[in-house]
């Protein structure tokens, strides 16, 4: 590398100037090129000698062609290659701002993945088909919430999200839960039902860590039954095939819940105001990419119109 005193200070317009006049080999032609006065093309060009320490062109006479000096020559095949370079990126540049280049990481969970992401990435990748799109899936937010800070994502579908420093946020829908019973099951005909008639079953939850299996349990509780989980799992459709065997009920959010799943349990509606909130989150502290901004418009309108089906 250069030292400081060694480097030199080139304006992309001297190199232009050079090239333009070894492609003409006429200094007044290069200013017509590049559209410049005469004046300006010379003094670019001095200022490009002064700068390397050597004479670059042989200036003619009369007819006379303008020729690149040994040192001339030597220097601009690295000139033409500084400004294709800089051409290159700045279409780049230029794809990121209109969507023909770009990324997107985007993190969601199990059940938002499955049931929501599809009908948005359709949506997105419509309009912008260039670019990159990955998905990573978790079973907490609070992951979600570490590596969208850490920038190992770009955005994240949370459920429950509270404001936190450093975290923008938007609220999509309000996901109900519902109540998952065997075939055949007394309630099993039943279009809604209330928490509370669950009472006394054996139940099929998720996880111990998981929210929504706690929030069920809560609301197992509040109506003065204590659970009686007897199988726990943190995948979905295995939770809904151990309830279609007879093995418990489930009282879970409706986007966890596989429509049409051969052998998945029936599902009934709960009478009861339980429900999870699912939010997009992404970093306040980097700037906003235009993947992400579309992303974010696009998550947003297409959930419009579901909301009032989930929610």
């Amino acid at each position: 590398m250069p030292t400081s005193d060694q480097s030199w200070e080139i304006d992309t317009r001297h190199l232009m100037a050079l090239a333009a006049i070894a492609r003409t080999k006429s200094v007044s032609r290069a200013a017509a090129e590049l559209n410049y006065v005469q004046s300006a093309v010379s003094q670019q060009l001095a200022t490009l000698e002064k700068v390397v320490g050597h004479r670059l062109v042989d200036r003619g006479s009369g007819p006379r062609p303008v020729t690149l000096t040994a040192a001339g020559a030597a220097l601009l095949p690295h000139a033409l290659s500084i400004l294709d370079r800089l051409e290159v990126a700045r279409l780049e540049l230029a794809g990121l701002d209109n969507g023909q280049r770009g990324s997107i990481q985007i993190g969601a969970l199990h059940s938002v993945s499955a049931r929501l992401l599809p009908q948005i990435l359709a949506s997105y990748r419509r309009t912008w088909p260039d670019i990159s799109i990955s998905i990573r899936n978790e079973s907490a937010t609070d992951d979600f919430l570490s590596l969208v800070r850490t920038g190992a994502l770009d955005v994240a579908f949370v459920e429950s999200y509270h404001d936190e420093p450093g975290i923008e946020h938007v609220e999509l829908l309000k996901d109900r839960f519902v109540a998952l019973v065997p075939p055949g099951h007394p309630l099993a005909s039943r279009k809604t039902i209330s928490v509370a008639q669950l009472g006394g079953e054996d139940l099929v939850g998720g996880a111990l860590a998981d929210s929504c299996s706690a929030l069920g349990e809560q609301a197992l509780r509040a109506a003065g039954f204590e659970p009686r989980v007897v199988f726990r799992t943190g995948d979905n459709p295995t939770r809904q095939r151990l309830v279609d065997a007879g093995l418990g009920c489930a009282i879970q959010p409706g986007l966890t819940v596989e429509p049409g799943l051969q052998h998945g349990g029936v599902t009934i509606e709960l009478e009861d105001d339980l429900h999870r909130t699912i939010s997009l989150v992404w970093s306040a502290n980097r700037t906003a990419s235009f993947a992400l901004t579309t992303f974010l418009q696009t998550a947003e309108a297409v959930l419009s119109t579901t909301a009032g089906s989930a929610g």
